[in-house]
């Protein structure tokens, strides 16, 4: 009895298997490209949940059994109706839904949790074995990083990625939009066809892909992880993912994802003076360590420096308001005394104007100084928790002689006895 299930269109076929659902097989009926050579390496989704000690414990789907398959023309449905560990069943239910649609596979996948504890990560979908696109093929990968990277022949060039240091302890490289590419996707391909995989997420905007192996010149696996936090209790569905096998190179799949924008981004008007910007000058005006480099009325001084080489704007980039950079967080509008005050700002900002000159100031509306006056009282309330009640805290390298002192100092508790440490920490509030 043949282990397969398999669809296709006049685009594509594809194959997964009837026990597990991994996907096996995705062939291009026009360039004749065969995705997947070790089958071994197969997969569809994977859990990461909180298990026998393991708060990152990987759950794959190519250890479950799926208790229902549902084929209807290009479309193949799956339920695994609990997920078994070490003989015990949990009571978490994943269904999904794979298409062909042209040149792409489709597929949603949905999740309910309705066990003890939350499920944090969901890797899907899973393309694994993937060697070259076509037989002796020289590929590339495309990222749509910052400056755009293009990386050689993948599967024999070394993964030099600083994160290497992941739990499953496989090489791979990792990139996280928004945070490290500025789209929702990647390409493996070459000047006759072309693998793209993004997620189209226009709710959230947060996806993570991943590409994985074993070592240089073992199969790679493709893989979009999304970070739900799915509490007992409640279900969630992921954004579309779409796995395009297509003929040509990488401008196919930033085509598609371009055409994915267009139907639903409205591009925000922009004033002349920013569709015509040639460059910012840059200074930290109050920094982390109290000191004011630059006052208010050093303001108009600095645009005069940015001038002289053809920019018309600077960027204040720290310490606009009373607390510095970052200092009272997240009150932005209070006006620093010591910088010369409200009046002495404005009246720089309207020189500035009346030259032509423009300010851009810099905050970050997603933190907050666990100093400040008001934090116990409200924003304490708010605080992202890790799984085991600690706070999620953020500390910034700086120069400054104050943070290197204080860096010696918390370091310096390492080396004491524990009840000299207890009393260090009780005194000083420092936990190293």
């Amino acid at each position: 009895m043949t282990r397969d299930v398999m669809v296709d269109n006049e685009f594509l076929k594809m194959s997964i298997d009837k026990s597990n659902g991994s996907i096996l097989q995705l062939e291009s009926k026009i360039t004749g490209a065969k995705l997947i050579a070790q089958k071994e390496l197969a997969e569809n989704w994977r859990l990461t949940i909180p298990y026998d000690g393991d708060d990152s414990y990987l759950v794959s789907s190519k250890n479950q059994r799926c208790s229902e398959i549902q084929v209807c023309a290009n479309e193949i449905s799956l339920r695994y109706e609990g997920i078994h560990i070490d003989g015990k069943l949990l009571n978490i239910c994943v269904s999904e839904t794979l298409c062909l649609r042209g040149d792409e596979l489709q597929g949603r996948i949905r999740i309910e949790n309705n066990d003890t504890f939350a499920i944090d990560h969901v890797w899907f979908p899973i393309i694994g074995g993937v060697h070259t696109l076509l037989p002796r093929s020289r590929d590339k990968l495309i990222i749509p990083s910052w400056n755009g990277t293009i990386l050689n022949d993948p599967f024999l060039s070394e993964f030099m990625d600083s994160s290497n240091r992941y739990y499953h302890k496989k090489e791979h490289l990792m990139y996280a939009y928004p945070k490290d590419i500025l789209m929702q996707w990647i390409e493996l391909y070459n000047d006759k066809v072309g693998l793209f995989l993004s997620s189209y997420d226009n709710e959230k905007f947060w996806s993570i892909f991943i590409l994985e192996r074993e070592g240089q010149g073992e199969g790679m696996t493709f893989i979009i992880v999304a970070s739900p936090f799915i509490v007992p209790g409640k279900r969630w569905e992921s954004p579309l993912r779409v796995c395009s096998l297509h003929s040509g190179d990488w401008h196919v799949g930033a085509d598609k994802y371009r055409k994915w924008c267009q139907s639903w981004m409205e591009r925000r008007w922009k004033p002349g003076w920013i569709k015509n910007f040639n460059g910012w000058l840059a200074i930290q005006t109050h920094t982390a360590d109290g000191h004011i480099y630059f006052s208010y009325e050093d303001f108009l001084r600095v645009y005069q420096s940015a001038a002289k080489v053809g920019l018309n704007t600077i960027h204040l980039h720290s310490g606009v308001h009373r607390g510095g950079i970052e200092g009272d967080y997240p009150s932005w509008n209070i006006y620093s005394e010591r910088m010369g005050g409200k009046e002495t700002l404005v009246k720089s900002i309207n020189k500035i104007k009346r030259l032509g000159g423009h300010i851009v100031t810099f905050a970050k509306d997603n933190k907050v100084n666990a100093g400040h006056k008001d934090y116990e009282q409200i924003y304490s309330k708010m605080e992202v928790r890790m799984r085991d009640g600690s706070v999620a805290r953020i500390a910034y390298p700086s120069s400054s002689i104050e943070s290197h002192a204080t860096g010696e100092y918390v370091s310096g508790i390492e080396g004491v006895a524990e009840d000299h440490r207890s009393r260090d920490e009780k005194v000083s509030g420092i936990r190293s």
